[in-house]
Formats: structure tokens, sequence, C-alpha cells
């Protein structure tokens, strides 16, 4: 499914943010997915990854 949302962004972003955004937005779905479905535990070294991530995102944009 994020491989169509993929293909349909880049008809309207440059590659070179899609790319980052996609790929990073991804990871973050994915540790999310983890926290909830799972029940994984939300460390600190993980919640300043996605804080970095989510920073990387914004100064891509």
């Amino acid at each position: 499914m994020n491989a169509i949302f993929y293909a349909r962004s880049l008809k309207s972003i440059d590659l070179a943010v899609a790319y980052p955004v996609f790929s990073a937005g991804t990871m973050l779905l994915v540790t999310g997915a983890l926290l909830v479905l799972f029940r994984e535990g939300l460390t600190l070294q993980k919640a300043a990854g996605m804080l970095v991530i989510c920073a990387g995102i914004a100064l891509v944009r």
C-alpha cells in the first residue's frame, strides 16, 4: 500500500523530498504499530530516534 501512495506522490512531489519522507514515515509507522499491537515498550532511545526522524522530515519539507 505504501508503494501505491509513493508512486502517486511522485507525480506532484520531487523525488529528493518524496523518498526520505516515505522511508522515514514507514519507519515511524512500523514503530508505532509495534508499540500498539505488540505492546513493546517505548525507551528513551526509541523516542529520541523518532523525534530525530520527525525533525528530519520537517527539515526536508
